[in-house]
């Protein structure tokens, strides 16, 4: 198991640390939070700017990070990498065939490559269902598929939204869009009647598991007249669901004025929920079975796709905040949705997505020591760190890696 390891840097001249634009939303908030630590963060948009900046600034980077092809491809790249890149003995598999020279060798040291990942690298019983890592780049590393990361390093490499284990965790989006002073709660009167409005997260897909006229019964014969939307470009096929526009810049204010947020299937962990918490309205999520009994490892309970979508949003933030109902249960979905309903606007923001938590997590990333790992574990395989073969092999065969169009 990979350790987290603390220590005081031994040297902190380098200052500068790069971004190729890969899964990472908030990059303002990650920005402005870096120039605390008198960091500079430059996102750049393709990796080929990226190494001229780390050549031209190289005794002030402090880190690079590249999105999950991207890294991929620079760790087996002589022009990206550079002390441990081994060739791969497959032409085929080479993105570069010619012969580098000494200067044009890549500049990218690989302990300061960070990987960014939406989905991180799970176990693959915690994998979201349709979105299996471990099936996409094929994993049979050494030691199972449960260790597995798309850094050789390790996954402490992965930078993620969410609190995998093992990984880097960074809230890319949520600080800002939970910034109280952006935003007031009103409370709605209680009374018999009263119109509601429910935002439904999910493919529209999902629309047809569910008997929609029998839920909007339950629920009026409790009290509430509800209106069901959800965010779609066209009409939805469903005369008791409203199809509405959205604007990305907006949704945050829509998350805060809509009643309840409905899950009802897919996407497996996006950060929506969290952004409505902290707005005070509570979300409404499927599963397929209880908590207890699930088998995971531990520390991966709350990803266990049997959650359906977003388990670990249930899992940590309970009622009131959270409330659940077996998939496809149209008695358990109407109980769930009265139950938020009475439940009322409680804004709440866990401490890890408040700015707090944006600066204790980029302060860990940028404080531990990721040089000494890779020299104690470069000691030990006693040389060169190289790509997995498996994501090397993957890679190639799906066509994410290509050669290298500057030769």
């Amino acid at each position: 198991m990979f350790r987290l390891r603390f220590t005081v840097p031994r040297m902190r001249p380098r200052r500068v640390l790069l971004l190729v634009l890969g899964m990472v939303l908030g990059i303002a908030a990650i920005a402005e939070t870096m120039g605390v630590f008198k960091y500079v963060f430059i996102p750049v948009y393709n990796r080929k700017t990226a190494l001229h900046l780390v050549k031209a600034l190289e005794s002030s980077i402090h880190q690079v990070w590249m999105g999950e092809k991207d890294a991929i491809e620079c760790m087996q790249n002589s022009r990206c990498i550079a002390e441990d890149y081994i060739e791969s003995s497959d032409p085929e598999m080479m993105v570069s065939n010619s012969t580098v020279s000494n200067a044009g060798r890549g500049p990218v040291d690989l302990w300061r490559l960070m990987v960014t990942s939406w989905l991180g690298a799970r176990p693959s019983r915690a994998q979201s269902p349709g979105h299996d890592l471990t099936l996409d780049w094929g994993v049979t590393t050494e030691g199972g598929e449960e260790n597995w990361s798309i850094h050789p390093l390790g996954r402490w490499h992965i930078i993620s939204p969410y609190a995998f284990p093992d990984h880097a965790w960074v809230p890319f989006i949520h600080s800002r869009a939970c910034d109280p002073s952006t935003f007031s709660v009103i409370q709605k009167p209680k009374r018999r009647g009263a119109q509601r409005t429910v935002l439904i997260l999910g493919d529209g897909l999902y629309l047809d598991t569910l008997n929609w006229a029998l839920v909007w019964l339950l629920l009026y014969d409790r009290g509430y007249n509800v209106t069901f939307t959800i965010p779609s470009s066209g009409p939805t096929g469903n005369g008791w669901i409203k199809a509405i526009s959205i604007d990305p810049e907006s949704y945050p204010d829509l998350l805060g004025d809509v009643d309840v947020l409905l899950g009802i299937g897919g996407p497996h962990i996006p950060t929506t929920p969290y952004i409505a918490m902290c707005r005070g309205t509570p979300a409404v999520f499927p599963s397929m079975r209880d908590l207890d009994g699930m088998g995971m490892l531990e520390g991966w309970e709350r990803y266990d796709p049997s959650w359906t979508q977003h388990g670990q949003y249930y899992v940590d933030e309970p009622e009131p905040y959270g409330f659940t109902y077996m998939w496809g249960n149209n008695e358990q979905l109407a109980n769930a949705l009265w139950k938020a309903l009475e439940s009322g606007k409680t804004p709440h923001t866990p401490r890890q997505f408040g700015p707090l938590g944006l600066y204790e997590s980029l302060e860990a990333v940028l404080n531990y020591d990721y040089e000494d790992e890779y020299l104690s574990q470069r000691e030990e395989r006693g040389g060169p760190i190289g790509l997995a073969d498996d994501l090397r092999a993957n890679c190639w065969k799906k066509r994410w890696c290509t050669k290298d169009k500057d030769e």
